[in-house]
This record gives structure tokens, C-alpha cells and sequence, in this order.
């Protein structure tokens, strides 16, 4: 039973308390990198060598290093700036309460239910930590960008691979739902999702540091190419994911062009929206045919120049028209698969040979490397490691911590004050069958609210949340009246207000009250607060969900619009929890 308001879409308390926490942990950051390399000038300790040589005798480290070669420095160098914008991305205002419901959940949809458990549980802790958490992410992603554009190899370059590697399965899962299963997951959209084509670059890095020959052979990068348009081009020749229908494509590309962006990336948009919306058949098929067409010539010819071009040419167009290059979106968090793509399809034009370097010969260059350059490129690698450190001791602290109202405080606006006026006055009776008034709870703190005795989704759960929120205060809280008054003009009956009670185990709390009248009684309350009651023709009752919290001396003090979203149950437990603090005292 959805409420009759609108969620709120301004994230500006989660902003605040964002980069509050952000600059503190970067100040940390700063400060511990600085004393560590304190510490290493004063005792003249290297650990970075030191790892180095403990790992000295490791296969990996004795062999050819092919990641000199210019193919694996041209994807490392592109993928570690990707991962930094990434991770910048990740710090937007709107991320931490705009995550779950804009991203993790619609990739979700359609995914099977043990992708779904896995995901619940990283999002069960963001949803109750949505602040900590998004930073923590973010400076991973920093962390792993950084570490790749500044780290030589060895131990630590290869941990950030690793790294790297690990958390692209953690996002394909959680933040893309394994990136078929949505509706509508195609090559339009991204599919099958950009973090995979992360997790290759990571795969291949590792390999290249470990001197593998496969490295060398272009076609393991043509054919992951080839392989990522492929699925991409069938996913949309699907007529499932509803391409080919007038208005499938035409209506996502017209709402694209609506976010704020340069001209010249809504100009593509709205031009092929124009078109698939006069030929949805013939946008659909140039959708379909160029990538798979792209995938056949990189599979047939792998180590041709124009295979490798066609397919970032292809892949471009897609990313443009529709991608909307991915970052326009106040959640974005990422290019999509646009960029990503095309850096490894580019990385094809370069040769795979590993480059050898004779320092000596290069007196200057050797210079620059193991002088002040050298000190400053180890500061600037140690601070997002560091931070992924903090970040890593931030997610420890956010577990077992107290439940966050935010999330709860984006999707429904918050806790509205109000003027402490007199409350409206009524005389109802209880589920029960006695007559109850508002001027009986002078003296005790009321917590009032409108249910629907017969829904069986969103008015239980907020009973529900009102009695978990009544616990929290301990011995006062069997002072608090918690108070439901009838939102139905059809079921109002003493015996729906007692079924509803009975069935969802609300007798217990002898605080609880669900109150029922006339036809005209609850219509004058209804109209008092301010609450809409609709009536449809089929299915249930539609109605306002507020609660409003009224102090002992019977004076409005807040309101607050519940959503009901079940996701944030615990969210609103602690904000309806806090809402009531100031009337209990």
C-alpha cells in the first residue's frame, strides 16, 4: 500500500556527513603516511624492499616481466586511471542513500535468489551504514587506481591486482546482479557490465607481472573483446528485453537526454531516439548488427588494426547513444562499459614484447627514478593505500555499530517540524471496545498514525516499526501511546481493528491503540491531519502514511511520511526512534 507523497530526492544531510567523514579519514591518511615516512628516512627502512626481497625467490618475481611491454603499460596506466575516476565517482552527494534503490536493486531484478542473498548481505550493511560504507568503497577504488599508476612491480602492485580483481566480482555481483538478468540488460545498457572487462584487465596484469606467454598472444584480448560484444549484441536482439517494440528504445533514450549534461552528448541521444522512435525496428537492428559484427572481425581477424579500431568505433557509438557515457546520472559510478572497453580494444595497436631497459645507459632517467621523483611518487602511492587501510577499519566499525536513520531520512523526507499547535481532538473507540479520546493521553507522549485494518504489506510493517522504535526507550516505554486510527471507509469495523491486532500479535503492548468511529468521525480526523484516503476500484485502500509525534501536552511537535519500504525497516525503527526523543524526554 504505497503512500499518497512523493520520497524526498535531496541527499543533502548524507552530503554533509560524506565529506565530513571523508576529510577526516583523508587528514588521517595524510598524517600516518607522513610519519611513516618519517620513520623510514630516520631508521633508513624500505619496506616496499623489503617485501620485495622476502618474495625474491617466488616464481612470478624470476621470470620475464612482460608487463613492460607496451600493451600491459597501456592497460594498466588506462585502467588505473579509471579506477580513480571511479572511485571520485563514488564520493557524489547522492551515492550513499541513492545507491541501493538506483542501482543495486534494479540490476537485481530478474537475478537468481543466490545472487540476490549474496548481494542482500553487503547491502544490509550499506543500507545500515550508508555513509561509512560508500567511503570505504571509495577509497578502495582509489586506493587500487593509484597503486596501479605508481607502483612498480612487486608484492604490492601485485596485492592492488589482486585487489582489484577481488572487488570487480564483488561489484559484478552486488552492484550489477551478475549484468544479464535485469530487463532490458543489453548492449545498449552496458551489458554484460563493465566490471568485468576490470576484472580481465586484472587477470592479464597479473599474468603479464608473472611473465605468462599467453600475455603475448593478442588474441586472449580479441577474443575477451569479441566475446563481451557478442553477448551484448544477442542481449538486445532478445525480444524479452523489449528493443524491438515502438517506445522500448525510444522512451529510455528520451528520458536519457533529459539529465543535465553538454549539449553534444544529448545531441547523439535525442537523434537516435528520434529514429528508433520512427523505425524502432531498423534502431534495434543497427543495435544488434554492428556489435556482433564487431565480435566476428576481432574473432576472425584478432590481430588486425582495423578489427581493434571497428570494435572501439562500435563500442563508442553504443556508449553514446545509449549509455549517455555513462556518468550523467547523480549515481553513476562509472563510464559504463564505453571506456572501459575501448581502452582494451585499443590496447590491441600495442605490442605485447617486453621492453628492456638498461638503466645505466640512461644516467638521467635513472636520476629522475631513484631521486626526489622517486619519494614522491612512494608518498602519493602511499596515501590511498593507507586510506584503503582506514577504509578497511571503517566497514570493521560499521558492522557492529548502531543501525543509521539515513537511509530512512532520504526516502521519506525526513522529520518535518511542526509549530506545536493543539492536535486535532477526537473520540474513537478502541479495538477493543473502549472509548478512547485524545485529551485521555494528556500527560504521555503520543505517537499517532493511520492503518488500513485490512492490508496486509505496508500497514503492519509501520505497526511494527512504531512498537520496535516504543522498545528502544526501555522502562518509559509503556508511557508512550502509541495510537492507529482507521484509514479505510469501507473496513472500519471494532472486529477489523481487533483482527488486525490480533493476527499481527499487536495485543501484547498494552500501549497500543487502533481506534475506529463513524463514517463522518473518521473523515473530520482524516481532514484534520491532513490525511488522503482513496478508494479504487480494485485492490486496496490508498492512504497518507504519517505518523505524527504530539507531546504530553498535546501539541503537534513532528511529523514524519513512511514509505514502508521493507528494505529500510530498520532505518525507520531508528528514526521514528529519535523523532519521539524530544516528546519522551
Amino acid at each position: 500500500m504505497p503512500g499518497m507523497g512523493s520520497s524526498a530526492q535531496d541527499y543533502g544531510v548524507l552530503a554533509s556527513s560524506l565529506y565530513s567523514l571523508l576529510l577526516l579519514s583523508a587528514v588521517a591518511a595524510l598524517g600516518l603516511v607522513v610519519i611513516l615516512g618519517i620513520t623510514t628516512s630516520l631508521f633508513g627502512v624500505s619496506f616496499k624492499g623489503r617485501f620485495d626481497r622476502f618474495f625474491d625467490g617466488r616464481p612470478w618475481m624470476n621470470g620475464e616481466d612482460l608487463s613492460t611491454s607496451p600493451r600491459a603499460h597501456f592497460i594498466r596506466i588506462g585502467f588505473g586511471v579509471l579506477w580513480v575516476v571511479d572511485g571520485l565517482f563514488q564520493l557524489r552527494p547522492d551515492m550513499p542513500g541513492g545507491f541501493i534503490s538506483q542501482v543495486a536493486q534494479p540490476a537485481l531484478q530478474g537475478a537468481p535468489s543466490f545472487i540476490v542473498s549474496i548481494a542482500n548481505v553487503f547491502l544490509n550493511i550499506w543500507n545500515a551504514h550508508p555513509i561509512r560504507v560508500d567511503l570505504a568503497t571509495a577509497w578502495i577504488q582509489l586506493a587500487i587506481g593509484i597503486g596501479l599508476l605508481t607502483l612498480s612491480r612487486g608484492v604490492l602492485r601485485r596485492g592492488v591486482l589482486y585487489v582489484s580483481l577481488i572487488w570487480s566480482l564483488i561489484v559484478f555481483v552486488v552492484g550489477n546482479g551478475a549484468g544479464v538478468f535485469y530487463h532490458g540488460a543489453a548492449f545498449v545498457t552496458g551489458a554484460p557490465a563493465a566490471i568485468l572487462i576490470y576484472g580481465f584487465a586484472a587477470i592479464y596484469l597479473l599474468a603479464a607481472e608473472s611473465g605468462r606467454p599467453w600475455v603475448k598472444d593478442a588474441r586472449v584480448v580479441a577474443y575477451f573483446s569479441a566475446a563481451f560484444l557478442l553477448v551484448g549484441g544477442v542481449l538486445q536482439a532478445l525480444p524479452s528485453e523489449g528493443y524491438w517494440k515502438p517506445g522500448g528504445l525510444s522512451s529510455m533514450m528520451s528520458q536519457m537526454a533529459q539529465a543535465n549534461q553538454p549539449g553534444f552528448a544529448s545531441f547523439g541521444v535525442k537523434e537516435f531516439a528520434s529514429l528508433a522512435s520512427a523505425s524502432p525496428i531498423v534502431a534495434n537492428s543497427m543495435l544488434v548488427v554492428l556489435p556482433i559484427a564487431s565480435a566476428l572481425l576481432l574473432y576472425v581477424l584478432p590481430k588486425s588494426k582495423v578489427s581493434s579500431i571497428s570494435a572501439s568505433v562500435v563500442m563508442f557509438f553504443g556508449w553514446w547513444v545509449g549509455m549517455d557515457f555513462g556518468v550523467f546520472s547523480s549515481t553513476a559510478t562509472d563510464f559504463n562499459s564505453g571506456l572501459p572497453f575501448i581502452v582494451l580494444a585499443l590496447s590491441l595497436l600495442r605490442s605485447a614484447e617486453a621492453v628492456a631497459v638498461d638503466r645505466a645507459s640512461v644516467p638521467l632517467e635513472r636520476e629522475v627514478l631513484e631521486g626526489p621523483f622517486s619519494k614522491i611518487k612512494g608518498f602519493v602511492a602511499g596515501l590511498p593505500l593507507t586510506g584503503l587501510l582506514l577504509s578497511l577499519g571503517i566497514v570493521a566499525v560499521a558492522v557492529p555499530g548502531p543501525t543509521s536513520d539515513a537511509m530512512a531520512q532520504v526516502d521519506s523526507a525526513g522529520v518535518q517540524p511542526l509549530q506545536q499547535t493543539p492536535a486535532p481532538g477526537f473520540s474513537l473507540t478502541n479495538y477493543n471496545g473502549q472509548k478512547v479520546s485524545l485529551s485521555s493521553f494528556r500527560g504521555r507522549p503520543v505517537i499517532l498514525t493511520f492503518l488500513d485494518p485490512v492490508c496486509y504489506d505496508s500497514c503492519p510493517l509501520i505497526a511494527q516499526e512504531m512498537v520496535a522504535a516504543d522498545s528502544e526507550f526501555g522502562s518509559r516505554a509503556s508511557n508512550v501511546a502509541l495510537v492507529a486510527v482507521v484509514a479505510d471507509p469501507v473496513f472500519h469495523s471494532v472486529a477489523d481493528t481487533s483482527a488486525f491486532v490480533v493476527s499481527h500479535s499487536l495485543s501484547k503492548y498494552k500501549n497500543f491503540y487502533f481506534l475506529t468511529g463513524s463514517d463522518a468521525q473518521l473523515q473530520k480526523i482524516w481532514n484534520g491531519y491532513e490525511v488522503t484516503v482513496v478508494t479504487p476500484r480494485e485492490g486496496m485502500v490508498l492512504h497518507s502514511q504519517l505518523l505524527y509525534f504530539i507531546n504530553p501536552k498535546g501539541q503537534e511537535v513532528s511529523v514524519l511520511e513512511d514509505t514502508a519500504n521493507e528494505q529500510l525497516t530498520t532505518s525507520y525503527v531508528s528514526l521514528i526512534y529519535k523523532a519521539a526523543q524530544p516528546i519522551v524526554g
